[in-house]
């Protein structure tokens, strides 16, 4: 995977209780890190913090493929890092947001 490559990642979600949760979103590289993915382009989908977010059915699984480019700065690093909060973080919920991440290179 190249700067300026699609980077293409599978985000699977999971729902164990007995109601839909609703309004999902992310918040990805709250740090700033030149070598992460935002989560804040077009690829991503309703699951952009400030779009709607996505519904998991519940004793439901979903899954969505979300692209972004690889950002510049993954050059210096020679990888590139996802890593992302997932809660309903539209509505101000960020206590029990859960957090994922993988690194590519």
């Amino acid at each position: 995977m190249l700067v300026g490559d699609a980077a293409h990642v599978t985000v699977t979600l999971k729902n164990s209780g007995d109601r839909a949760l609703g309004g999902i979103t992310v918040m990805c590289n709250r740090i700033g890190n030149s070598n992460e993915l935002n989560g804040r382009t077009g690829g991503w989908g309703d699951l952009q913090w400030t779009r709607p977010g996505v519904t998991v059915p519940a004793h439901g699984t979903i899954s969505l493929d979300v692209t972004e480019v690889v950002p510049d700065g993954a050059r210096g690093y020679g990888y590139v890092v996802v890593r992302c909060d997932f809660g309903q973080l539209n509505a101000g919920f960020d206590e029990g947001a859960l957090r994922a991440s993988d690194r590519g290179s």
